[in-house]
């Protein structure tokens, strides 16, 4: 019996060791990269209001937004919308923490990376600095990419006063809550950002209504292409059951 369970303990680590979803490049669209792990993000063509506190409401939404895409539909991804509500920093629903999620590269779907690149290294920004705004990393581009692969786009009148196009958030430039605008919360203000914008105007530029239609950001699982290598993994499964069997002689 403790044999499976170490074997089973070292397969929930996989993970963490790069195993994860794995998406033929003929299902990319021809910008996008065609090997390497990475994300994607996307602002919905469609709209909504953010009065709900529910996290889980504003990703289902955007999981049927990418669904009914032929772009991202066939992909068959899980996709996460980039809010913050009184009890869910965005950071944490998207899963671009740092201090506790794997740190991969990120993309619009026309192939930019959604953070730019790093100015000291010319290096691809990461997921992790996608609200990185203290100036050690990129800023976020305009993410004016839908779930299409087309320019989204400007709000029409009256909403060209507020902006390009206006994105319910309830973030902050930091991923975490807008203290007094979280999405769901009193008085219907929450914080909003305009997809044209680069930095954290993307996220944080206005206090909006919230009974209002908005766009919404939607940031993928990660995923791999192509099929990723198992053999390292084989090994230290391998290695695992080896050790326990010695051990039991």
């Amino acid at each position: 019996m403790r044999h499976w369970t170490i074997a089973l303990c070292i397969l929930a680590c996989l993970p963490g060791l790069g195993i994860s979803k794995t998406i033929s490049p003929s299902l990319l669209p021809d910008s996008l990269p065609k090997e390497g792990r990475y994300r994607l993000v996307f602002v919905t063509s469609t709209t909504r209001d953010g009065l709900s506190s529910e996290v889980d409401e504003y990703n289902d939404f955007v999981q049927s937004v990418a669904d009914a895409s032929d772009v991202t539909g066939p992909l068959g991804l899980e996709w996460k919308a980039l809010v913050s509500t009184e009890t869910v920093d965005a950071r944490d629903n998207i899963e671009v923490n740092p201090l506790i999620y794997e740190i991969t590269p990120i993309y619009l779907l026309d192939g930019r990376s959604a953070t730019g690149r790093i100015p000291e290294t010319n290096e691809l920004a990461t997921s992790a600095n996608l609200f990185a705004f203290d100036g050690r990393g990129a800023r976020p581009i305009g993410l004016n990419i839908t779930e299409n692969a087309t320019i989204l786009p400007v709000n029409p009148p009256p909403f060209t006063d507020i902006g390009g196009a206006v994105v319910h958030t309830g973030t902050l430039g930091n991923g975490a809550a807008s203290q007094f605008d979280a999405l769901g919360g009193p008085p219907n203000r929450g914080r909003g950002g305009d997809a044209y914008l680069s930095g954290d105007g993307a996220y944080q530029w206005v206090s909006y209504d919230l009974t209002a239609p908005a766009h919404f950001y939607a940031v993928s699982e990660v995923f791999s292409v192509p099929e990723p290598s198992l053999g390292s993994a084989t090994a230290i499964i391998a290695f695992g059951l080896v050790l326990v069997r010695r051990r039991h002689r």
